[in-house]
């Protein structure tokens, strides 16, 4: 096995240097650094949007160059959300990126990883996924792309991983509400969805869980609703880690994250864990939440050492580092919880409004 891992790494070494040769002979003759940016989700999406600012924002400042940016927006939570619709996007996305020819993909979100950068694996430039909730062996079960164990690059893609940072928000949980140990998770029926149930697994597993923690899956509305209905009837329930982002209605469009929060934050009495700092910016009720921006910052700084001519080998799949600890307290005061001064100081964020309501009209 050693043997053939080594090959594929030299294999990989040789194709990632054809890769940086084109590059850099396009930049010396003048040519712009050309930057496609493909999201699984619908333009100025909450997860989206801060993951895509943050890989612009440190191309711009760092990379010493003209760059030309192209985006791709696959609308797969809530206008195309069927497996035949996302086909459909992903066929039109690698149309898109193969005329566009760039230098750098940078693919946010399962479905881009899915049925985009898995089929444009080996081809003439840098693949850097940012928001991957999938784990490297079902990435493998498509195509063998990275190293289980080391989690380096058998291709000419890498990037990071959507950690959820969920045992330190369960954790902040249990210090507002020392009396109670229970969670339950909602997870919708997507392929992110199916994702996040092992991340749970896997994060609750990593040390010795102290927490009763369920998952419930939801396929549609009617149990979103009904499920949110039965918690509220569970006095020990201390939180909801709401990760239901896309549903299907019954007459065969999709509601995606805000409205589905909307409805969440109206008709539950329970506070909701936020997965995203900008979920708790909605009006979801926080905890220790993964920094999106510095999410796409981390992807894009990947990037900027491949331009430099760093070897892909040498940058392994890495956990999206940062979170932070946010709360919105117009939320807490619709749930009549009060947070204590030292949480309120510790806190990164405190949010005074929910724009999903309308709040302050």
């Amino acid at each position: 096995m050693k043997i053939v891992l080594s090959l594929l790494f030299l294999l990989t070494s040789l194709i990632c240097s054809e890769i940086f040769d084109r590059i850099s002979s396009d930049l010396k003759s003048g040519r712009p650094l050309k930057v496609f940016l493909l999201h699984s989700y619908e333009e100025d999406h909450v997860c989206g949007a801060p993951q895509d600012d943050g890989i612009t924002s440190v191309l711009n400042e760092d990379f010493r160059g003209v760059i030309e940016y192209k985006r791709f927006y696959m609308d797969t939570k809530i206008k195309h959300a069927s497996i035949d619709q996302i086909e459909q996007r992903a066929a039109l996305a690698i149309s898109q990126i193969n005329d566009f020819n760039p230098h750098i993909l940078f693919v946010l979100d399962d479905n881009a990883i899915k049925y985009v950068a898995m089929k444009l694996l080996n081809n003439n430039f840098y693949i850097l996924f940012s928001g991957m909730n999938s784990q490297i062996e079902d990435c493998n079960k498509i195509t063998y792309c990275i190293d289980t164990i080391s989690r380096k690059p058998l291709k000419n893609m890498t990037g990071v991983y959507e950690y959820l940072h969920l045992r330190k928000s369960l954790d902040t949980f249990k210090r507002i509400f020392p009396d109670k140990n229970r969670f339950i998770a909602l997870v919708d029926m997507t392929l992110t969805g199916n994702a996040v149930l092992k991340q749970i697994d896997m994060e609750l597993g990593e040390t010795n869980n102290a927490y009763d923690f369920e998952i419930w899956r939801v396929a549609d509305w009617n149990q979103f609703a009904e499920s949110i209905k039965k918690i509220n009837s569970m006095n020990d329930v201390c939180a909801v880690y709401n990760v239901v982002l896309s549903l299907p209605n019954v007459d065969g469009t999709n509601s995606g994250t805000a409205e589905l929060f909307k409805y969440y934050i109206n008709n539950s009495n329970k506070p909701a864990i936020a997965v995203n700092y900008a979920f708790s910016r909605l009006g979801l009720f926080g905890g220790a939440a993964i920094e999106f921006e510095h999410m796409g910052e981390q992807t894009a700084r990947i990037a900027l050492k491949l331009l430099e001519g760093s070897d892909i080998e040498n940058h392994p799949v890495e956990n999206a580092e940062k979170y932070m600890l946010v709360f919105n307290k117009k939320r807490a005061e619709m749930l009549k919880i009060a947070l204590s001064g030292e949480l309120e100081m510790a806190a990164d964020e405190l949010y005074e409004a929910i724009p999903l309501l309308d709040y302050e009209k």
